[in-house]
């Protein structure tokens, strides 16, 4: 799913006046049977600020290496933002690890990330604060996924 090219386009639309209420619909993995998935955005208040905080999220990746990873990255914050009585931080670094050091492709093998970042490198602080300020307004701002 490109959700934050979606998210992106929906925030262009709020922020040109429109009132736009966008859905996106995706194929499901294997533990819910490849279903069609449905998110659904309704406009959202503050979508200039948002859109220049990824354009300055850009810049600066541009010019040095972010720690954002497409897998891990949607991870933490989904299961971060999950409710649940125990602790949202555990929980998130929890699932990003299994996708960032885990079987199959991990994210940790990956030869851009192994030369920009080191063998050695562990997402921590900066890796969890610059996925919840990209990937958390995309599920805050989420009336729903079916």
């Amino acid at each position: 799913v490109d959700l934050l090219r979606a998210w992106v386009s929906h925030l262009v639309m709020c922020g040109s006046g429109k009132d736009v209420r966008t859905e996106l619909y995706y194929n499901g993995d294997i533990k819910t049977g490849y279903a069609v998935k449905r998110i659904t955005w309704n406009p959202v208040p503050g979508a200039l600020e948002i859109l220049s905080g990824i354009a300055d999220m850009y810049r600066d990746g541009m010019s040095s290496p972010l720690e954002l990873f497409p897998n891990s990255s949607r991870a933490y914050i989904e299961a971060f933002l999950k409710a649940g009585s125990d602790d949202p931080l555990a929980r998130g670094m929890k699932a990003a690890n299994a996708l960032f050091f885990g079987y199959g492709y991990a994210e940790s093998s990956d030869p851009y990330i192994q030369k920009v970042f080191g063998p050695g490198y562990a997402p921590g602080k900066v890796f969890r604060d610059t996925a919840m300020a990209l990937y958390g307004p995309i599920y805050e701002n989420m009336s729903g996924e079916e």
